[in-house]
């Protein structure tokens, strides 16, 4: 337990009239349990795991494709590596920045810091201005469909 939680635990039970716990097991909530989960998964998830499950997914995505006797083409390939990747960054950045205490930055690639960058800021960019968008729109739908209650009088 570090220092400042422990010193909140205490006075928080010294408030209360009740001695600090002793021996309880471990949760996620805690600090240690889940530092020791985010940088296991950092250390298992790296370049290497991604491009191997991305060629998976890919050879896959080409299999199902052939089976289902439908065009494969390249945009559907950069489609899918392009979310696999979103998805591979996503969850590096909530394992660095929720689960470990102090982030554990230090066990990134140094290759991979651009792209977490770069992919923050387009998503956050692409969650916001469709938002603010509808926001000016007097909160009209984008796919041209009637708010509720706008039809013909019954």
């Amino acid at each position: 337990m570090t220092a400042p939680v422990a010193t909140v635990m205490l006075f928080a039970t010294a408030a209360v009239g009740g001695a600090p716990p002793q021996n309880q097991p471990l949760s996620l909530t805690q600090p240690v349990l889940a530092d020791q989960v985010g940088r296991t998964i950092l250390r298992y998830a790296n370049a290497q795991t991604f491009a191997v499950v991305a060629t998976l997914a890919l050879g896959y995505l080409v299999y199902y494709r052939w089976r289902a006797k439908k065009p494969m083409t390249r945009a559907f390939a950069f489609k899918l590596v392009a979310a696999m990747l979103e998805i591979y960054l996503a969850i590096t950045i909530w394992a660095v920045f929720t689960l470990t205490s102090p982030p554990a930055v230090e066990l990134l690639h140094a290759e991979l810091l651009p792209y977490v960058g770069l992919l923050t800021l387009i998503v956050m960019f692409g969650s916001v201005f469709p938002m603010l968008f509808a926001a000016f729109k007097d909160g009209k739908p984008e796919n041209g469909a009637k708010p509720p209650g706008a039809g013909p009088p019954a």
